[in-house]
């Protein structure tokens, strides 16, 4: 499988700014010849293409496990995950006792994913994402012939979608990867949601405070004003101290993911402390030992 070589670059932009980052194993080729897509001309693909925006998501549950695949084969319904992250790779949209609970973004695909946008109202892309102007928050029209994954990067808050608080250092999260694509690729307002793509989602997201106007707005004051998102320069995220690779939960199901690979279940002692942002830092998998050929999931103790 070919790498999807655009977004390669992302997850060490965003550890610049101060964000914490986990690429699982397998991130880069993810999706498979599932292409970018030109917004000019959809007869245009290539691994070499950019996403055309950045559409977030609520997950509607209170925990998630990322992976690259599941036990199926499929491949994860987005590209990138956004939560608090406990001790055993799991995600979720509040704080656990005797947990880390570190804001996390985990990236599970440079591809463009199969399923998490879907299809909607497609003016919402042609006279607004593609022309960098902020599109309703809700979408007015029906449903099109066209899915916006081949367009847009995916990306999946854990959170209830209920109207609740969203935890603040997902939300800065969610920014900071925003500002990042935002400035690697050029763009000057393509951060949307998915309620804002279909009526079929009429509270996908829905968060307090601010909403995904708020995340809209803060993404627009850092990029006219140069900063790093939301002062994460200075601020220090401690990742999980060890995780269990193999037997990976599904990220929605729960189901069991049982890998073909003898070494799946090799414990990986991770016994550094890394500051977000340090150069040194390595990704969550970098610290295996031997046994590269492992798939790279987690699974809970």
């Amino acid at each position: 499988m070919r790498q999807h070589t655009a977004m390669l670059d992302i997850p060490s932009l965003c550890r610049a700014e101060g964000l914490n980052v986990v690429t699982l194993e397998g991130w880069d080729t993810a999706q498979d010849d599932y292409k970018w897509t030109n917004p000019l001309d959809d007869d245009d693909r290539g691994y070499g293409y950019p996403p055309s925006g950045l559409i977030l998501h609520g997950t509607a549950g209170t925990q998630a496990t990322p992976v690259v695949q599941d036990a199926r084969g499929r491949w994860s319904v987005a590209g990138a995950w956004v939560g608090l992250a406990d001790s055993q790779g799991h995600l979720h949209s509040t704080e656990q006792p005797n947990q880390p609970n570190t804001p996390t973004i985990v990236f599970c695909a440079s591809g463009p994913a199969r399923y998490s946008a879907g299809y909607g109202y497609s003016p919402v892309l042609t006279d607004f994402v593609f022309k960098d102007i902020r599109p309703p928050l809700d979408a007015h029209g029906s449903d099109g012939p066209d899915a916006a994954n081949r367009y847009t990067f995916n990306v999946e808050a854990v959170h209830p979608n209920n109207g609740s608080a969203q935890h603040s250092g997902v939300t800065e999260h969610e920014i900071g990867l925003a500002v990042v694509m935002h400035r690697h690729f050029g763009w000057i307002e393509r951060t949307f949601a998915h309620r804002s793509w279909t009526r079929r989602k009429p509270v996908d997201p829905w968060f307090t405070p601010g909403g995904l106007a708020g995340i809209q707005d803060a993404v627009i004051e850092i990029l006219q004003s140069g900063g790093c998102p939301w002062n994460l320069c200075d601020r220090h995220y401690t990742p999980p101290t060890s995780l269990v690779l193999g037997n990976g939960k599904d990220e929605h199901q729960g189901q069991c993911n049982v890998p073909d690979s003898q070494h799946a279940s090799v414990i990986w002692a991770f016994n550094n402390i890394y500051d977000a942002g340090n150069q040194h830092r390595y990704d969550y998998g970098a610290s295996l030992s031997e046994g590269r050929n492992q798939v790279f999931e987690y699974r809970q103790r």
